[in-house]
């Protein structure tokens, strides 16, 4: 086999990505056949082809018996990885005999090596018999790590005369880039631009911003529409100088909607899920703050509920916990089809709770979960004061007479697993934490983030 270094012109074009239809595949590599010599004998180039212009022919007498003649021509693939591309050629045919192995006969073939895959080989095989000038194209994705790529051109393993001209080398798209995990805290309840700073010092890539009033209890949270705007409104301007910010630091920001219309009840119910007018002023709500936020390019999501809990059965005719939000998530698709929608469970969105969580009907969807368990360790000394050191309970140790450890933790997010795994969904750990002076809270939170990363959770 003969090393042919010929020329090739570099045309390097930009890939086009999106929803819309891509362009007419631009040539990266074209071959400039006028340029070859010191070819492998019984081959040429010449003035045969399909429109009167260079083309390499090569020929193995049949009495010859089988036979390789092929030109390779080494190639620079870096501006190809991760690419998928379109290798075209024009061929003509002149008896050629079928080769033993059908990935042989005549050859337009794209070689390179993985240190991933291992060596790669891209032809389109079955090339035999007699036939006139014809289009021949194959589609090929180019691995991420491939080097010391080559292009073979000619007839091996078979007899008869092949014609190849205008070999060319064409991107179609790029290999579409993965959203990266989000790693970052819950926003206080007002704008500090200092805050964003030194969460971006810190290497945070995300924000759950609340639009929420630290001043409601929440049984206050106003029910009347007018009244509900005014506060909405302010809180909407501050959200806008929030995401500007943030895409000048290169953060994500998740609106969450903390106190919906209405607020809940004592036992925690929301009113929405007892009262219809509520369930539209939530809607009209997120078609809102969707109409007004889409397309900023650090909204991250759209986190649709905080912590539903319901406790009472929803009245004929008025949507529960679940069936409400996947109403709003469907008016919110209608109005941005592109940023993710954050969907919560029952039960103030509790790891347990997702063994009866199920999928809602909207594309991309990311299901959030809440862990603050145990709720008597995670909050300790907050809603009520301890009576005794013995009411501490620490970590790792015992709870409820149980072992309190990381094993503890791991069953008790396996509902969210098992869900994850069952709708290869991607989850959303929106809120998760230990009460500073808990005994141990260090390595809980640890525990905690080891599983998150090991699930690939955000």
């Amino acid at each position: 086999m003969t090393r042919l270094l010929t020329g090739f012109l570099l045309l390097i074009v930009a890939a086009r990505i999106g929803a819309q239809d891509p362009p007419a595949p631009a040539p990266v590599f074209k071959l400039d056949l006028a340029q070859a010599k010191d070819l492998p004998p019984g081959s040429s180039w010449i003035q045969e082809g399909p429109d009167g212009d260079f083309c390499f022919r090569v020929n193995v007498p049949a009495d010859q018996g089988s036979g390789t003649q092929l030109v390779t021509v080494p190639i620079d693939l870096a501006p190809l990885r991760d690419h998928e591309i379109l290798l075209s050629y024009a061929v003509r045919a002149q008896d050629v005999s079928r080769p033993e192995k059908d990935y042989n006969g005549i050859k337009c073939q794209l070689h390179w090596k993985s240190p991933s895959e291992g060596p790669r080989w891209f032809n389109e095989g079955m090339l035999s018999g007699t036939f006139d000038w014809r289009r021949s194209s194959l589609l090929i994705r180019v691995d991420a790590d491939a080097a010391d790529g080559e292009l073979q051109v000619g007839l091996q393993e078979s007899t008869g005369t092949a014609w190849i001209a205008d070999v060319r080398i064409s991107v179609i798209r790029q290999k579409p880039t993965r959203p990266g995990p989000i790693r970052g805290v819950v926003s206080p309840n007002h704008y500090d631009p200092q805050d964003l700073a030194d969460l971006a010092a810190w290497n945070v890539n995300g924000i759950r911003w609340q639009l929420n009033n630290p001043d409601w209890n929440r049984e206050a949270i106003p029910s009347d529409p007018e009244k509900y705007g005014a506060w909405l409104g302010p809180k909407l301007d501050e959200l806008s100088r929030v995401l500007d910010q943030a895409q000048s630091l290169g953060i994500k920001v998740i609106i969450d909607l903390h106190a919906p219309p209405g607020g809940r009840l004592p036992d925690g119910t929301q009113r929405m899920f007892l009262e219809k007018p509520l369930q539209e002023h939530f809607i009209a709500v997120w078609q809102h703050i969707a109409d007004r936020f889409k397309g900023h390019p650090a909204l991250w999501a759209y986190d649709i509920m905080n912590e539903p809990l319901q406790n009472r059965p929803s009245p004929p005719g008025v949507m529960d916990w679940f069936a409400l939000q996947e109403a709003a998530a469907k008016a919110v698709r209608a109005i941005d089809p592109r940023t993710p929608i954050m969907i919560e469970a029952d039960q103030w969105d509790s790891p347990p709770a997702f063994a009866w969580m199920r999928p809602v009907a909207v594309p991309d969807v990311i299901y959030q979960v809440h862990m603050y368990w145990p709720y008597e360790y995670t909050h300790q000394g907050i809603d009520k004061p301890w009576t005794s050191e013995a009411d501490k309970p620490g970590y790792p140790g015992t709870f409820n007479g149980r072992p309190f450890n990381r094993e503890a933790l791991i069953r008790h997010l396996a509902p969210v697993r098992e869900f994850q795994r069952s709708y290869n969904a991607r989850i959303f750990v929106g809120e998760f934490s230990a009460v500073r002076w808990a005994p141990g809270a260090a390595q809980y939170l640890q525990d905690c983030i080891a599983i998150f990363e090991a699930y690939g959770w955000d």
